[in-house]
């Protein structure tokens, strides 16, 4: 693009293929708020990486007057006999405020021995090299496009051996979102790229995000008793989530068939209570049985039904 001439640019709207929800959250709401004390906010989000695993995930930032510090986060991935947790602890600079455009400044430099006279050096230097309008699918907006460009040098005896460049783009808007791809850096001055990744983050209001406290967080998995049992017609049952995950709550009759799905919904640490209504779900006198799934987790209690 032309320097100090405002660009437009489109996000294309065929390549994105699945949703992540991302929510910000105190770092006091969440259950890792200990490994990173100096937190100033904290953002979690759910993904299914594999049938049957799922990784939820914790990033953890401290936000001061001219800075915005990346503190590092926690992955926490759960299965059928998997259960991990991976931590990681460095720190990096996402942003100085206030952000110009024009500005640039090196935003990582770090190094590691290998040992045998091997070691690998990397950098990321963060240019405000652009400004313009961008279209998201839901409209257009005043955007300001960030370019990270982070080198991989590796040293054989003191020489470089070989090195490795990559080119991230971000279109940051002020209170929407923004829009991130990583290119191929050896085709980028072409009129065609290739594009490794990309992804789109819309801004939404979330409203239970915040209506957590570390103190209400349960220390275990927990499926009650329903209440009043016998019922006629409904009836409450309860559960209580140490973490955040892919929650269904279904009711199943004495063969076995499933008659009710109360809940099938992702849901964050905390106490639940959902009510079954049986001239909802045109249920007849008899003994039913509810299951909580919650990850690896799963319980089954019963119940009557009495008319």
């Amino acid at each position: 693009s032309a320097s100090g001439t405002s660009q437009i640019w489109t996000v294309p709207g065929n390549i994105f293929h699945d949703t992540t929800v991302q929510i910000n959250i105190s770092p006091a709401n969440t259950p890792y708020a200990n490994l990173f004390p100096n937190a100033t906010h904290s953002q979690y989000w759910y993904s299914q990486i594999f049938p049957g695993i799922t990784d939820t995930q914790y990033a953890y930032y401290r936000i001061t007057p001219d800075t915005l510090l990346g503190l590092g986060g926690v992955s926490h991935i759960t299965g059928t006999a998997l259960d991990t947790t991976i931590i990681d602890k460095k720190n990096s600079i996402n942003a100085i405020f206030p952000i110009y455009y024009g500005e640039k400044y090196v935003a990582k430099h770090d190094s590691v021995d290998y040992g045998g006279g091997v070691y690998i050096a990397t950098t990321r230097t963060i240019n405000y090299d652009a400004f313009g309008t961008i279209t998201f699918p839901d409209g257009t907006f005043d955007a300001l496009r960030e370019t990270s460009v982070n080198q991989t040098d590796t040293f054989i005896n003191n020489s470089l051996s070989s090195f490795i460049v990559t080119h991230d783009f971000s279109w940051i808007t002020k209170a929407h979102g923004d829009f991130y791809v990583n290119i191929d850096t050896s085709s980028q001055l072409s009129n065609v790229v290739t594009v490794y990744g990309s992804s789109l983050d819309l801004v939404e209001n979330y409203p239970t995000a915040v209506n957590e406290s570390a103190s209400n967080i349960p220390g275990k998995y927990e499926l009650f008793q329903n209440y009043p049992n016998p019922f006629n017609p409904s009836t409450t049952i309860g559960y209580r989530l140490p973490e955040g995950r892919m929650v269904t709550l279904k009711v199943y009759d004495i063969l076995g068939r499933e008659v009710a799905t109360l809940v099938n919904e992702y849901q964050k640490a905390g106490e639940y209570k959902v009510r079954l209504s049986a001239d909802k779900y045109g249920l007849s006198s008899g003994v039913y049985f509810y299951r909580l799934t919650a990850g690896s987790y799963s319980s089954v209690k019963k119940m009557i039904f009495l008319k």
